[in-house]
């Protein structure tokens, strides 16, 4: 009992220095772009599915990649599943046409960004987008 205590503590603080430092890092960036006035865009994926979920793998790194890119059935062989559901092809429409969408004209104009499916942009509260 008392090692599986220590285990769990030691992966709490495992997991407290990942998030901080590549958290703190991420909006770091964005802030310091910000200042110089430059298009900053910060998200946050933090959606899970049954197969991630089971595995413990709840918004791991790197697993918005498939659905930013479409590619929801086309993951390596040890990738945990994708639904093939309509709110997963959903999810995966919408981050696609944000990415796409970052460099256009249309994401460059502050009130557009903003009213742009709830986009908050740098020096407002709740900034970025959160991934669900």
């Amino acid at each position: 009992m008392l090692r599986r205590r220590w285990q769990r503590r030691a992966g709490d603080r495992l997991r407290a220095c990942r998030d901080a430092l590549y958290g703190w890092t991420a909006q770091r960036l964005v802030v310091k772009q910000a200042a110089l006035g430059l298009p900053s865009y910060l998200y946050l994926f933090d959606h899970g599915y049954p197969s991630a979920d089971a595995a413990g793998l709840k918004g791991f790194h790197g697993s918005g990649l498939p659905f930013v890119f479409g590619t929801l059935a086309q993951t390596p062989p040890h990738w945990p599943k994708i639904p093939a559901t309509d709110s997963e092809a959903a999810l995966s429409a919408a981050m696609l046409g944000y990415w796409s969408s970052c460099d256009s004209e249309y994401m460059r104009s502050v009130s557009t960004r903003q009213a742009h499916a709830g986009y908050r942009g740098r020096g407002q509260a709740d900034y970025g987008l959160h991934f669900q």
